[in-house]
């Protein structure tokens, strides 16, 4: 019978050895497949050979643990850039958004290493919609608020967006069609009638409005 050399020999029982430790080192970690993690806490994911905690708010993971429940190298995020989540492993942080100055937003809280930049309309100006299902994250573009006073109306709201927002007539003026007319201020002979009501005493005693006028006066001014 043939007999091998001794050095082939060898080598074979070596290559067993390294075979077994392999697996009994797998077996002692508790297999690479397995996703759990035998660590306290709900804050470790498997990286590599270890598991791994996670990184905190504003950092991002630049090197996993280099033993089993250690702790993660994490650095803080790079200047514009953010990572909102605890306990992460994310390589790389998220880039600030930036606010559209072409449909007037202004940013309403800057970009920190753990928030992104938070948009929205300046003092006077409404959000309105691009979308017709509007949620927080939804495109969007500024417009003006309604100025009630231009239109001689108070204003009912903080922000009207519509002349239907608007209130009733400002003192000195009255309801005329869809808009409000300034009260004549001046009675005399000729004049079209009082359309804001009877008359305060303004030193016309004499001043006669015919009932049939009074009736269909279409307002009032206080």
């Amino acid at each position: 019978m043939e007999q091998r050399p001794r050095g082939c020999a060898a080598a074979a029982a070596a290559v067993a050895a390294a075979l077994l430790l392999v697996l009994l080192g797998a077996r002692a970690q508790g297999g690479t497949r397995s996703p759990r993690c035998d660590c306290a806490g709900d804050f470790h994911k498997k990286i590599g050979l270890f598991c791994c905690r996670g990184c905190p708010a504003g950092h991002y993971l630049k090197a996993p643990c280099t033993e089993p429940c250690g702790n993660s190298t994490c650095l803080l995020c790079p200047q514009d850039t953010f990572l909102a989540w605890e306990n992460h492993h994310n390589s790389e942080c998220a880039r600030c958004q930036a606010c559209d100055e072409q449909a007037s937003q202004v940013a309403l809280e800057n970009c920190s290493a753990v928030a992104d930049t938070r948009c929205g309309c300046k003092p006077g100006w409404f959000v309105e919609c691009q979308v017709s299902q509007c949620v927080s994250s939804s495109p969007f573009y500024c417009q003006p608020c309604l100025d009630c006073g231009a239109l001689h109306r108070h204003a009912r709201l903080l922000c009207s967006r519509r002349d239907t927002d608007c209130g009733t007539c400002l003192p000195g003026f009255y309801e005329h069609g869809n808009g409000c007319v300034s009260c004549p201020t001046v009675l005399g002979p000729g004049a079209p009638g009082w359309p804001c009501g009877p008359p305060p005493a303004w030193g016309h005693a004499d001043l006669h409005i015919p009932p049939l006028l009074a009736s269909q006066a279409p307002g009032y001014c206080r």
